[in-house]
């Protein structure tokens, strides 16, 4: 499939929201993953890419959660925050009922890409520049037929 030609071919992203493969017992107490949460038999679980399901001790059901894993003979979860934790966790998506609501409502640098923009190679030091006297960044995606 000419969509998946490039997969794989690139090394793994070594930031800890990037994990490899473990066996389960190998799991460490106070481990850190993202996970799904799931419902079955009125409870619910988070699966974190190991061999089987995690009690998550939560309320977000469907939902995609960085949990802390405890290991004390039997696995569990809880939510963390990303926020609390040393190092890259990842980016946030967030959905806007208009582009313009969301652009009222942001203190950040905002880039907008758009097949009709200015080429980004001509505007790679302004904004490196604006980056590093901010902490957040949004991208705003165009899609490849229409602009913004």
């Amino acid at each position: 499939m000419w969509i998946l030609k490039h997969a794989g071919i690139l090394p793994p992203i070594k930031s800890p929201h990037h994990k490899t493969l473990i066996d389960i017992k190998n799991i460490k107490n106070n481990e850190i993953r993202f996970g799904i949460v799931t419902k079955q038999n009125d409870s619910l679980y988070v699966d974190v890419g190991l061999q089987k399901l995690i009690k998550y001790k939560g309320t977000q059901i469907g939902k995609k959660v960085l949990v802390k894993i405890s290991n004390n003979g039997e696995l569990s979860a809880e939510d963390s925050v990303k926020e609390e934790l040393e190092g890259y966790w990842g980016y946030d998506v967030q959905f806007a009922e208009s582009l313009s609501s969301l652009l009222g409502n942001t203190n950040c640098e905002i880039l907008m890409t758009s097949i009709e923009g200015l080429q980004f190679t001509k505007h790679v030091d302004e904004l490196i520049d604006k980056l590093k006297l901010s902490k957040n960044l949004l991208v705003v995606f165009g899609g490849p037929k229409f602009g913004l």
